[in-house]
């Protein structure tokens, strides 16, 4: 059961002050830190500034390893990837890639699954 809170307890909460503000009390950079908003759609960001914080936010970085092979069957290739890869299913093992460069800067993993 859920414990509910007079309203001027609730109208005097502010940033920092809810369940875990105790760390506040025993950290000195916790007590005066700031909220920060970011907005993925502001004109100055760029696309690559918003890939990044979306890996800053999976740690640690998983990383997979592709194997392919050329067309031809001449060369053979070992590229590690991340961020762009998914495990879809288990039984049978299912892993989706994301390739996000153009084709005409196309690296050889790209190259050999086209």
């Amino acid at each position: 059961m859920a414990t509910e809170h007079p309203p001027t307890e609730a109208a005097a909460r502010t940033f920092g002050s809810g369940p875990n503000h105790t760390h506040a009390r025993v950290s000195a950079s916790a007590a005066t830190a700031k909220h920060i908003a970011i907005d993925p759609f502001t004109s100055d960001r760029k696309i690559m500034d918003n890939g990044k914080l979306l890996v800053s936010g999976v740690v640690p970085p998983l990383i997979a390893f592709i194997s392919t092979r050329s067309h031809d069957g001449t060369s053979e290739n070992l590229a590690p990837m991340s961020f762009f890869f998914q495990m879809v299913n288990v039984d049978p093992p299912i892993l989706v890639v994301g390739l996000s460069s153009s084709m005409a800067e196309a690296k050889d993993t790209s190259i050999d699954l086209l």
